[in-house]
């Protein structure tokens, strides 16, 4: 599990450290908390964005951005479920197996008034369930593995996106939960050693005997917010 890195020789650091680890252990998972920033700022230089997008991001198993560093990990401004999926769809063909949008804000959804409206959902093709006011989302893709091997072939054969797809099974969902009134820090933190803990209990798409990827998304969710 990685976090903060501050500089670009730390970040080089890092990645030559999980290719030595995964060239030891090929099973080896790693959770990637891409920490560039928030509310539209950056925390950390921002020539930080392309050494993830080269180097880091082809060797995580698992990444956990917010909504500000997954828009600038792949270049949309997500508004829509739509826009989520789409960015998750870029990552996934960088080699993350599982991303997880830790937190979305909607637009519609910034209201001050509290309102107690927590929802779970998976995600359909082409209609979206509106959000509830003040909340903030969390959305989570997975790649089926068995087929990440197929579709980087395809992607090398020049074949296009749509047949790509069809060789890609993608299970998504989207969670709801009320916005807290105050400001608080290190949550990415928390959200990111949760993931780590709770990914190694996922089932693993062949045989339907550890967590679903639902089931992942609510204890997580859940645990973060009683936290």
């Amino acid at each position: 599990l990685t976090g903060y890195i501050g500089s670009e020789s730390f970040l080089h650091s890092v990645v030559t450290v999980v290719q030595k680890l995964k060239a030891l252990n090929p099973k080896c998972r790693y959770v990637c908390d891409p920490v560039l920033g928030d509310r539209g700022k950056f925390y950390v230089p921002p020539e930080l964005v392309d050494i993830y997008k080269k180097e880091v991001l082809p060797l995580a198993d698992v990444i956990t951005p917010n909504q500000f560093e997954i828009e600038q990990l792949t270049g949309i401004d997500i508004q829509t479920i739509a826009d989520a999926q789409n960015a998750c769809r870029i990552l996934h063909n960088l080699g993350v197996s599982l991303v997880l949008i830790t937190s979305i804000i909607f637009p519609g959804t910034e209201i001050n008034d509290p309102i107690d409206n927590t929802m779970v959902e998976k995600p359909g093709d082409g209609t979206e369930a509106t959000p509830p006011p003040n909340s903030i989302g969390m959305f989570v893709s997975r790649r089926r593995t068995q087929q990440k091997t197929m579709c980087q072939t395809m992607q090398q054969q020049n074949i296009d996106s749509e047949q790509e797809q069809h060789c890609c099974e993608e299970e998504q969902y989207v969670l709801y939960t009320p916005k807290l009134p105050g400001f608080f820090t290190g949550t990415g933190d928390v959200c990111a050693a949760l993931c780590l803990g709770w990914t190694a209990e996922l089932n693993d798409h062949v045989v339907d005997d550890g967590l679903s990827l639902g089931d992942f998304l609510e204890k997580l969710a859940g645990t973060m917010h009683a936290i």
